[in-house]
């Protein structure tokens, strides 16, 4: 039986091309769809952008005009924006009533997460314009093909630019109001050596200094010239690097230009004492101009004297040096005072004070404030002569037994005058004891190692107010310091040594000061009779002596008495307010020259004033013997006896220290401006200038 296969025939190509043409089809329509989207999100994007952009410019110009002459009424606020969008500057389809012109404020608002928006309030005496337009545009060319889809849409971008606003300024000064010859004498050395070079500037020099000024404005006009920079590239100007020797020669021009003879002679003399290798600065180092502020933030007036501390205290900072003050220059003895600049000083600070007040620690802060350094002193400490016979009195005194019955007591010592009766009553026949007998020595002229460090403060912007005519302005401020740390005790074996702890990358941590050894010395008593008794004191290689200068001594066998501080002092912090109710030199324009009555000092009672207080009172404190004792026993042991004792020791420190405290924060801190409480902060403000910028 024959078995018939059937094999199935194959498509035709009529077949294989219908297909290939559906698919082709298919693709076709979506690439025509995807291409139709992508034109129309082009399209519009660049309708929205161009409307927008036109909305921003008709702001821009209707708020600078407005600010220019703030009689103009809405209708001709209205015309100046539609004179910018005619067809022969900008080309606005629109009609009349396609343009919407408002005055009114922009308003910030934070949010709980901290985040912050701006709204616009509608107000008839704000300086905010905002100008709204609208646009009628085709919505998609997919109308063209098929019916009911929207065929336009309405773009309302809307512009708002702000005018009329306010620049303020900060701006900080030595208060020291003239320089006498031994002033002068210090500020050559402690300048010159934070500077690497000696100075020999004189009376006159330095006295031309604190009462000269600087214009910003000329003296950038004045490095535009030396960088090779265009006339009026302030910002360029204030952030290039030159040498430091250039910018003293820049300052020096600016001074004598201006009629400060003696300051530009002084400038020249620092300039050329400024060694080779030091690194390059630039303006904004020490003074800040917010970016985008107006031209006339740049026409401030800046102290010389400021000027020079500031470039120093920079060129300080950055080689981290901590240079030795001649001790002769401050009328000490055996004294060594060393500092270091930790943070250079920030001089003068411009910018809107409006932004500033939204955060004050942020970007747009305006804040002025002190160098921030670390100060170390070593000072001998004369305990000897008249003192230290004074307090061995103390000890010896009949009246304050209790004092060796208590030394006596915690270091299993007797007191000296119980080796007068070591034989019992009625005993003839020769008899032999031993016992550790107390023997309390003052240490003669003990180094005492005080470091503080920190105490800078600043002083910023946090509110102003201006009226309608910036004719009655206010600029309100917050000044405050912070902590100084206070380190008194022993930082090192030797000065050399201590000054290199107190200034080391490990944070320095003194030990106690020892300034009263309670130690004890073997003493061994042979008697024969009552009255005929021998003292023998043993020496270091076991042997006996009747020389007791001879004997072996156990110091600190019963502890001692030592001085030691540690603690943090905030001076805390305050405000300052500037207004020119009084008149206007006390709250001054930006371009004015800031008279006395313009800077407000900052603490009556300062940071300093706490410092001194608390080393003046430095307490002593009573460390634990060698032999098994409770240091918590100590004081209450002594009673009476130990509180004279202290009484008298700090009085015989304090007269030391008294004059160097006061030469450490009077003199020195004074000289290199470091407190808020040895200079004064001065404020300027203007309420309206030309600037304008698009806020939303």
């Amino acid at each position: 039986m024959t078995r018939q296969i059937v094999v199935p025939a194959k498509e035709g190509p009529s077949k294989q091309r219908g297909a290939i043409a559906i698919m082709s089809a298919f693709l076709l329509s979506a690439l025509l769809a995807f291409f139709v989207v992508t034109i129309d999100t082009g399209r519009l994007f660049y309708e929205k952008r161009q409307t927008q952009k036109l909305a921003d410019l008709a702001a821009l110009e209707t708020a600078l005009l407005y600010c220019r002459d703030q009689t103009l009424t809405e209708s001709e606020r209205r015309a100046i924006a539609l004179e910018v969008l005619a067809p022969e500057r900008n080309n606005f389809p629109g009609g009349d009533e396609d343009i919407t012109v408002e005055l009114g404020r922009v308003e910030t608002q934070t949010a709980e997460d901290g985040s912050k928006s701006k709204t616009f309030v509608v107000d008839e005496n704000g300086f905010g314009v905002r100008v709204t337009l609208n646009k009628v545009v085709t919505a998609s060319i997919f109308a063209l093909v098929r019916p009911g889809i929207p065929s336009t849409i309405n773009l309302k971008p809307a512009g708002v630019a702000q005018a009329c606003q306010p620049t303020a300024s900060l701006s900080i000064r030595s208060s020291m109001a003239s320089v006498d010859l031994s002033r002068s004498s210090l500020l050559n050395d402690q300048l010159g050596a934070l500077l690497g070079n000696p100075l020999g500037v004189s009376v006159a020099g330095w006295n031309g200094l604190v009462s000269g000024t600087v214009n910003l404005r000329d003296l950038l006009d004045n490095l535009a010239d030396t960088l090779g920079l265009p006339s009026g590239e302030y910002e360029t100007a204030m952030t290039t690097s030159i040498p430091v020797d250039e910018l003293l020669e820049a300052i020096a021009d600016v001074a004598g230009e201006a009629g400060f003879a003696d300051a530009a002679t002084a400038l020249d003399d620092i300039a050329a004492a400024v060694p080779g290798g030091v690194t390059d600065l630039t303006l904004r180092d020490l003074v800040v101009v917010q970016i985008g502020a107006p031209n006339t933030a740049f026409d401030t007036n800046l102290q010389a004297m400021q000027l020079v501390q500031g470039i120093i205290q920079n060129v300080a900072a950055a080689s981290g040096t901590s240079p030795e003050i001649d001790e002769n220059l401050l009328g000490l003895a055996n004294v060594s005072i060393r500092t270091k600049i930790l943070e250079p000083p920030i001089l003068a600070n411009t910018g809107n004070p409006a932004h500033a007040a939204e955060d004050p620690n942020g970007n747009d802060a305006i804040y002025v404030r002190t160098a921030q350094l670390r100060t170390f002193a070593a000072i001998d400490l004369p305990i000897s002569g008249a003192a230290l016979s004074a307090l061995e009195g103390l000890i010896n005194n009949p009246l304050l037994g209790t004092l060796s019955s208590a030394l006596s007591t915690l270091s299993g010592a007797s007191p000296p005058s119980s080796a007068d009766d070591l034989c019992p009553l009625g005993i003839t026949s020769p008899c032999t004891t031993e016992s550790d007998v107390l023997d309390v020595k003052f240490i003669e002229n003990p180094r005492l190692d005080i470091l503080v460090q920190g105490g800078a403060g600043d002083a910023r912007v946090t509110n102003h107010s201006c009226n309608s005519s910036g004719t009655e302005r206010e600029l309100n401020t917050s000044v405050r310091s912070s902590a100084a740390q206070v380190m008194a005790g022993e930082f090192g074996s030797t000065t050399d040594d201590a000054a290199d702890n107190a200034f080391g990358d490990d944070e320095p941590d003194p030990a106690i000061l020892p300034l009263i050894d309670i130690g004890s010395v073997r003493v061994r008593k042979t008697c024969v009779l009552l009255v005929a008794c021998t003292t023998e004191y043993r020496r270091a290689d076991g042997s006996w002596t009747t020389d007791a200068a001879q004997a072996e001594r156990t110091a600190y066998s019963g502890g001692g008495i030592g001085a030691r501080m540690t603690g943090n002092y905030l001076a805390g912090q305050g405000s300052l307010d500037y207004s020119n109710s009084s008149g206007d030199e006390f709250l001054p324009e930006i371009s004015d020259v800031l008279s006395d009555d313009a800077y407000q000092s900052v603490y009556s009672n300062s940071i300093s004033d706490g410092v001194e207080d608390s080393l003046l009172g430095l307490e002593l404190v009573f460390y634990d013997p060698t032999t098994e004792s409770t240091l918590a026993t100590v004081s209450d042991a002594m009673g009476a006896a130990a509180s004279t004792l202290t009484s008298t020791m700090n009085a015989t420190i304090n007269a030391t220290l008294e004059p160097v405290v006061n030469a450490l924060f009077d003199q020195i801190h004074e000289s290199l401006g470091v407190s808020l409480a040895e200079v004064e902060v001065g404020g300027s403000m203007t309420c309206q200038s030309d600037k304008v910028e698009l806020v939303m």
